[in-house]
Order: C-alpha cells, then sequence, then structure tokens
C-alpha cells in the first residue's frame, strides 16, 4: 500500500489573508495606508507611517506594524490586546477593522525548484561584477539618502527622473544620478533603488517599451534571489537565480518580449536546497527613448513583439489599479517625454550643422 505524501505546511510570516469568522491577534485595517494623509497616525502630520500609528496608541500597543498602500496589518502579543486595540478604534469611528491571519503554504505553494543554468533569450548575467568592499561602499551611500516610502511596498530612490507607477512612466527629474552609482551603468539617464525585505516581490512586468530604450541594467546588492520569466504569447515560464553583487543586462528578447517579476515569499529552492531570503537592493537603470522621427512628441517602439509593445497595441501595459496617477503625475510624464523629444531633435539639428557638406564629386559616386 503507498503511504500519502504528509501535507507539511510552513509558515510564511508577512503573508497575511483576513479572517472569515472568530478572532486573532491581528488586526486589518482599510483606510490606514501610506497614501493616505492622516495626520493622527503620521510623525510627520501628513500620510500615515509606521512612527505614527505606534505613538497614537502605546495600551496596548501592537508588536509590529505592517503598513501597505491602502491598509496596514497590525500585530499583537495576544487575542485580548488585538480585541482592545479594535475597541478604541471602533469607538474613534475611524477605520474598517477586521481581524486576519499569518497564510500558510501547502506542498503545493512550496516555491519551485529552481536550476542554475536556467536561461532566458537575451539575458546577461555577469557575476562578481560588484566586489564585497564596493558593494559596502554603496550601501553605505544608499542608506543615507532618503527614502520614498508612500508609493509601493518597497522603499525606494529615484534619480535622473522619477517613476511614475501608476503610469509606468518616466515623470519629474529627479536628482542627477551621484557618481557612485553612475558609474556601474554610465550611459543610462533613469536610475531607481529598490528595497526588497524578505517576503516582499514585485508583479510580474515588462518595462513600458514606448518610454524607456533597448537595454536595462539591474546590479542585485546584499542577497541573491529568483526571478520569475513568462513569454506570454506562448506561455513558457523559467526562473532564474540572480546571484548577489552581480550585473544583469535586459537586451532583445529579455527586454521586449519576456515579463519578469519577483514572487512575494520568505524562501526560495535552489538545486534542491532551500534558501531563505536576506534584505536585498536592486539598482535599476534606464534609458529614456529618443524618438528619431518625431509623432507629437511621442517617441515610438517598434519592436517585434506587439503583445507586449505600447506602441503598437494599447492593451500591451496593464496599470497597477492600487495606484492612482493624478494629474501633476501625467503632466509630469508628459513634461519629461516633451523634453526628451526636444532634447533629441536638438542633436540632430546640431549633427545636420556639423556635418562636412559632401563635394560634387563625392555627391555623383
Amino acid at each position: 500500500m503507498t503511504m500519502g505524501v504528509p501535507q507539511i505546511h510552513k509558515k510564511v510570516r508577512g503573508v497575511y489573508k483576513k479572517l472569515k469568522s472568530g478572532i486573532s491577534p491581528i488586526l486589518f485595517i482599510k483606510g490606514l495606508g501610506k497614501e493616505f494623509e492622516v495626520p493622527e497616525f503620521s510623525s510627520t502630520q501628513s500620510y500615515a507611517d509606521n512612527e505614527g500609528i505606534l505613538a497614537w496608541c502605546t495600551d496596548p500597543l501592537p508588536q509590529r506594524v505592517d503598513l501597505r498602500q491602502a491598509f496596514c496589518y497590525l500585530i499583537f502579543s495576544t487575542q485580548e490586546e488585538a480585541i482592545q486595540y479594535k475597541q478604541i478604534l471602533e469607538n474613534a469611528n475611524l477605520f474598517k477593522i477586521e481581524y486576519a491571519y499569518e497564510a500558510e503554504m501547502g506542498v503545493n505553494c512550496i516555491p519551485k525548484e529552481v536550476k542554475c543554468n536556467a536561461q532566458v533569450p537575451g539575458l546577461e548575467v555577469i557575476k562578481e561584477y560588484v566586489t564585497e568592499e564596493e558593494e559596502k561602499e554603496i550601501v553605505d551611500y544608499i542608506n543615507q539618502q532618503p527614502w520614498n516610502e508612500k508609493t509601493t511596498k518597497r522603499r525606494v530612490q529615484h534619480y535622473g527622473y522619477n517613476f511614475v507607477y501608476g503610469s509606468k512612466k518616466p515623470g519629474l527629474e529627479a536628482p542627477p544620478i551621484p557618481e557612485i552609482l553612475r558609474r556601474w551603468a554610465p550611459e543610462h539617464d533613469q536610475c531607481t533603488v529598490n528595497e526588497y525585505v524578505p517576503g516582499v516581490g514585485i508583479a510580474s512586468h515588462v518595462d513600458t517599451h514606448s518610454v524607456f530604450d533597448d537595454e536595462l541594467v539591474v546590479i542585485s546588492l546584499l542577497s541573491p534571489i529568483v526571478m520569475d520569466w513568462h513569454a506570454k504569447d506562448t506561455d513558457e515560464r523559467t526562473s532564474v537565480d540572480i546571484p548577489v553583487r552581480s550585473k544583469m543586462v535586459f537586451r532583445g528578447e529579455s527586454r521586449y518580449r519576456w515579463n519578469h517579476g519577483i514572487a512575494s515569499r520568505k524562501t526560495d529552492v535552489i538545486e534542491g536546497v532551500t534558501r531563505d531570503r536576506q534584505l536585498r537592493l536592486s539598482i535599476t537603470y534606464r534609458t529614456l527613448r529618443r524618438p528619431t522621427v518625431l509623432e507629437g512628441g511621442t517617441p515610438v517602439c517598434t519592436c517585434n513583439y506587439p503583445h507586449n509593445c505600447d506602441s503598437q497595441n494599447v492593451n500591451a501595459v496593464c496599470l497597477p489599479t492600487r495606484l492612482r496617477v493624478n494629474d501633476a503625475e501625467e503632466e509630469a510624464a508628459i513634461i519629461a517625454t516633451r523634453k526628451i523629444a526636444e532634447e533629441s531633435c536638438e542633436d540632430t539639428r546640431k549633427c545636420e550643422e556639423n556635418a562636412t557638406p559632401l563635394s560634387p564629386t563625392t555627391a555623383n559616386v
């Protein structure tokens, strides 16, 4: 008689679901999130933040605050403390509050095993591109700069141009790319630093074709990560283990055809070995597309993958519904695109002015 496979479960801290009934030490609070201005829950009298939430009520004091965009989770030591805090909030008539629980993964949800030799066409992974000493220097610098914590579930920094997550396009000019970051991809003009804590990932996506040029570069620091890839036109899927201190270069298919993302989980499985995720920093470099032919100030992508190309297919880019684009952000994207187009036209004009005229003999060849 064949024995059945035991249903082993592994706890995943930081991944929650709302309880349909009953109580727990975890509260789900809708409306208390990074994107809302709630001065009483803000250390700066503006948008909600962890410090402001912890200061609002210290008896009982949450053991942990998990702040998201439009809601948050408060984790208490006991159910009694959660009940007490819930009652205080309900008396203040501020938010919708429910109980939640930490999700568990069954055997069907355990991360799939990743082969170290998995490849994606057009993707180049250069191992040990950054030394340990250089990594420490970069990380120390990044940690001294201000973080944007109000846009995504990750902390981010933008240089060169801001990145508007609601439209997946560049925004207004940001501080110049500092030399300590620029030297790893000096030809690019937009740089985004992402901080990934264990359990946090990024949805599968392709960087917008119409506004970003042919090559993307990513420097991966502090820890390795498994990146998932999906070619939607054929439904091919694979995963690649990205080493720490490596440089990834996206060209061709990996840039235009394949979507890439990172699953939100705490572990990866590499060649049969389970690896816990650690804090990770990624530095992404992009170049804003310069149009060769100006069509109303809009650069155009003419790649061979229309299923993923917003220049050729209006439904190619799926915008995140949880991130609203306001008028100022939309105008910023238009201004950035127009500025790049004007610079491109000016460069073309200067090249034409400086070109050496052909002699009659040469012209007739």
